[in-house]
């Protein structure tokens, strides 16, 4: 059956949509405060870097202050060939460019290091389980004593089913 103009029309502007919420789209979209931005970003932060350093140090880590507006391909190499040719890092030029990348940088290798943590307590209460199922129960005390552990493992478990939300400040504006 042939499509209506209208739903023609409708059609369109859904790919379109689509299209223009991609994460490809909302990459390449520059921030929104950018043209608002007066003072460089390693002017402004000044001394919220103890903020910021108290909380790294408490796992061995320190951020050295900005001490000028360079972006992040200006202070390391780590960045590759895909990137660099597709523009991708060309949002992180200057010290607030740099700043926002740190942020995506920390959040991806805390929810990489979450994954790692869950699935390392998963299979130790997986393990804890197998061995109470697998010991001698014969005993009266013995086996209410483990099935009150299987019971708590079991919400154990439950619990590390589920996903956690942060909450943060907005910190990328992207689009319009």
């Amino acid at each position: 059956m042939a499509l209506t103009p209208a739903e023609k029309q409708r059609r369109y502007r859904e790919r379109k949509k689509e299209k223009d919420n991609s994460p490809e789209q909302k990459r390449n979209q520059v921030d929104a405060t950018r043209p608002y931005l007066q003072q460089p970003f390693f002017e402004w932060m000044g001394r919220g870097w103890d903020d910021v350093n108290f909380k790294l140090g408490l796992i061995g880590f320190e951020i050295e202050p900005f001490t000028d507006d360079r972006g992040a391909t200006d202070v390391t190499a780590v960045f590759d060939e895909w990137g660099t040719s597709e523009g991708y890092y060309d949002q992180y030029k200057t010290s607030i460019g740099r700043a926002e990348l740190m942020v995506a940088c920390l959040l991806d290798a805390a929810g990489e290091l979450a994954i790692y943590v869950n699935r390392y307590k998963r299979e130790q209460i997986a393990k804890a389980i197998a061995d109470i199922e697998a010991s001698d129960l014969s005993d009266p005390a013995a086996k209410k004593r483990a099935l009150a552990d299987i019971v708590q493992l079991t919400k154990i478990r439950a619990q590390l089913e589920k996903d956690v939300r942060w909450t943060l400040a907005q910190w990328k504006v992207k689009g319009d």
